[in-house]
This record gives structure tokens, C-alpha cells and sequence, in this order.
């Protein structure tokens, strides 16, 4: 006949998760006295409203509530024992078993309770091999506790405002990676509208001129468009839209350079055409000029060019590296106008720096073809002695 508890394999620890209804929980676990439940309601510990049953019997006992718990409400029934020695074997006296008996019950009921509190504790695993210094170090208010830098220990790290003000930055950086992306793409979106092809075979001439060209351009009535040769750049029409409706253009051709019919136009949005000025007195007479035409200069090749304010308006440059274009020679209260000319070499991929300064229409730079052989022509004109240029594209051929 069993004269004391039998303590089982089993966790001193049971939850419940209220429905709002029930109001007797059972938990499997003995206790010696009533006194040994705690009873929690989350994480509220309970005093009174309750009465615990089953002190002293191996299969555990119950706790009823006076009024059911809330719904949701985690209750938490945990056997807490006070780790002391209640008993004293005297020398030669009686040895009684239910004595000894209840003693190593109460004992191994205490280590049961030790180990749950420790297997709710952070642990190493067993199986890892470091040796590590686990204590703590001095509290500091708000701050965070992280590994030193050799992982062997534990030290204070940075601040919560700290943590909180880099995850505000990373989430500010992410936000402006995403809208630089957003640029990116809308950028390269307007600069495609910026240009188009035709190849409606017309003359040149002034008037008006109808093309067929691709549609969802920024070709709207009213804009500037210059219209070029493929074969030769020299060959050109400029004028205004007078309508653009899907993939038909209609432009008042105003201003061209060259003979000829043509059917390999390329058309890109141009700068407006300032109306002609009155005519001026008579300058001084100035130096012997070239013998017809603007003053050309083919420069060869090379990495730079110079657009030099007293020598050449027209220059033609083949690159074979990155090439840088500076200047000399500029004066104030004169405007300078340059045609440049730029050819890839036989490699191809070769890039231009213009100078500083430079700005195109609208703000969208064109795409210099890049393939070997291609070329492009633009004009660079200065009214303040090479401060700032305003860059003007004529046309190119992609190759």
C-alpha cells in the first residue's frame, strides 16, 4: 500500500489557454501542500478566487476557479517549492521509510524544479566546444547585449535610439535606392522619346513636310525637331510640328543644310529657332578668314580636342580612347559656336567628355553611339566665355 507521493517523470509546469467558459484546469504534476501551486492569469500572479485540490496525491490535482478566466487569457498552473530541509535523522533513532520516503520526494520534486527553471534559461549546446565566459556585464540602461568580438563573452552594444536611428537610415537608404531606380528607368524612358526614324523618302526644301515615324514620341505640336541624313549628317531639315497623331509627323521645315532626297532620317527633339535679329552696325575689320565655308579642322585622332575660339568652328575627331574636349582662347561678350564631328574607331566604345557646363534640351542627354565606325554630330555654343554650353544634337549613325 503506497504511503507516500510517487514523483513521476513529469514537468512541474502546465498552461492553458482560457475559453471564457471553464472553470477547473487539472494539472498532473503532485504537490505536497496547496500552498506549492502558483497560479498566473498571463503573467499576473493569482492570490485568491481559486481553490486547489489533490495536495499529496501522485497523479496531481486541480485548481477551480470562482469565475472562468477571460477568453484567450494564458493561465498557468507551476509547483514552486521552497529548496529547504524539513526533516532531521537522529543517531540510533527510529528510521521510519515514509519519513526518508517523503524526504527524497520533496528532494526530487526540488530538482525537477530546478530543471525546469534552467531548460527556460540561455544555454549553449552541448555539443558545441568553446570555452566561453558567461558572465554578464555592468547593466547599462537601454542598450543591447551582444557578443564581444571574439565570441567568447558577452558585452554592452549599441543603444536602442542607436538601432533605431540605423534602421531608420537603411529603410531612408532602401526608399531612395528604389526611387533612384524609378529615375533611372523614367529617364531612360524620356530620353527613347526623344528620338525616332524615317524612312519616308522626301527632298530637302523648305516647307511642309510629312514623315511616317514611330509613334509615342515627344514630337506634340508646336516642338522643334531636326531631321538628318544617316548617310551625312550635313544633309538636314529643321522646322516645327505642325501635327503628330500615332506614327504620322508633319513638321514646317524652317531652316536645312544640304541637297538631295533622302530616305534614312534620324529625328530628334532640337532647340528652339530664335527669331532673326536687326542688323547691327559694321564691326572692324577683322582678320583674314579661311578660304570658303565655316573653318574646319579634322583633328585626327586622339584622346582631347580643343575647340579653340580663334581657329576652328567645324571640327572632325575619330577617337581611339575616351576623349576629353577642352578650350582656349574664348573672350568675353562673344558667342562661340561649335560643330563637332566624333567618329569610333575601328574597336568602337569609346566615350566623349564634354565640357563643363554643358547642358541639353529639356535636360535629356542623347546617346552617343558607341559600335565601331559610328559617328555623331552636335553643336556647342558658349555666350559667357565657356562658363556653360548649351549642346545641340544634329543627328548620328548608330552603325
Amino acid at each position: 500500500m503506497q504511503t507516500h507521493i510517487q514523483i513521476g517523470d513529469v514537468s512541474p509546469r502546465v498552461h492553458f489557454t482560457a475559453d471564457g467558459v471553464q472553470t477547473q484546469f487539472t494539472f498532473l504534476f503532485p504537490i505536497f501542500e496547496n500552498a506549492d501551486l502558483e497560479i498566473y492569469f498571463d503573467t499576473i500572479k493569482q492570490g485568491s478566487g481559486f481553490a486547489v485540490s489533490g495536495a499529496g496525491n501522485s497523479a496531481g490535482g486541480s485548481v477551480t476557479f470562482d469565475t472562468a478566466p477571460s477568453n484567450a487569457q494564458i493561465v498557468t498552473l507551476v509547483r514552486r517549492l521552497a529548496i529547504q530541509r524539513t526533516s532531521d535523522f537522529q543517531e540510533s533513532g527510529e528510521f521510519r521509510s515514509k519519513v526518508i520516503n517523503d524526504e527524497l520526494d520533496y528532494l526530487t520534486a526540488s530538482l525537477q524544479q530546478v530543471a525546469d527553471d534552467q531548460s527556460r534559461t540561455a544555454q549553449m549546446p552541448v555539443t558545441n566546444t568553446a570555452t566561453l565566459n558567461m558572465n554578464l556585464p555592468t547593466p547599462m540602461e537601454n542598450t543591447a547585449l551582444c557578443w564581444n568580438n571574439t565570441a567568447d563573452g558577452f558585452m554592452n552594444g549599441p543603444s536602442v535610439n542607436e538601432i533605431s536611428s540605423a534602421q531608420t537610415y537603411a529603410t531612408s537608404a532602401g526608399a531612395s535606392a528604389a526611387s533612384a531606380a524609378t529615375s533611372q528607368a523614367d529617364a531612360a524612358t524620356s530620353a527613347e522619346k526623344l528620338s525616332g526614324t524615317s524612312t519616308t523618302s522626301l527632298d530637302i526644301a523648305i516647307g511642309s513636310k510629312a514623315y511616317t515615324t514611330q509613334s509615342g514620341k515627344f514630337f506634340e505640336a508646336g516642338r522643334w525637331i531636326l531631321m538628318t541624313s544617316d548617310a551625312e549628317p550635313s544633309n538636314y531639315m529643321q522646322g516645327q510640328v505642325t501635327n503628330y497623331s500615332g506614327t504620322d509627323l508633319t513638321l514646317n521645315v524652317t531652316n536645312m543644310g544640304g541637297a538631295g532626297t533622302f530616305a534614312d532620317w534620324t529625328i530628334t527633339v532640337s532647340g528652339t529657332c530664335g527669331p532673326i535679329g536687326s542688323t547691327g552696325s559694321t564691326g572692324l575689320t577683322g582678320e583674314d578668314g579661311f578660304a570658303a565655308g565655316s573653318p574646319f579642322s579634322n583633328n585626327g585622332t586622339g584622346a582631347s580636342i580643343t575647340l579653340d575660339g580663334n581657329a576652328d568652328a567645324v571640327i572632325e575627331h575619330t577617337m581611339n580612347a575616351t576623349t576629353t574636349i577642352g578650350v582656349a582662347n574664348l573672350i568675353v561678350a562673344k558667342q562661340y559656336d561649335f560643330t563637332v564631328v566624333l567618329k569610333q574607331d575601328a574597336t568602337g566604345g569609346r566615350a566623349v567628355n564634354l565640357p563643363t557646363g554643358s547642358t541639353w534640351p529639356y535636360g535629356e542627354v542623347p546617346t552617343f553611339p558607341s559600335t565601331a565606325n559610328a559617328w555623331c554630330k552636335f553643336v556647342l555654343t558658349t555666350r559667357d566665355q565657356g562658363v556653360s554650353w548649351e549642346a545641340s544634337w544634329i543627328g548620328a549613325d548608330y552603325a
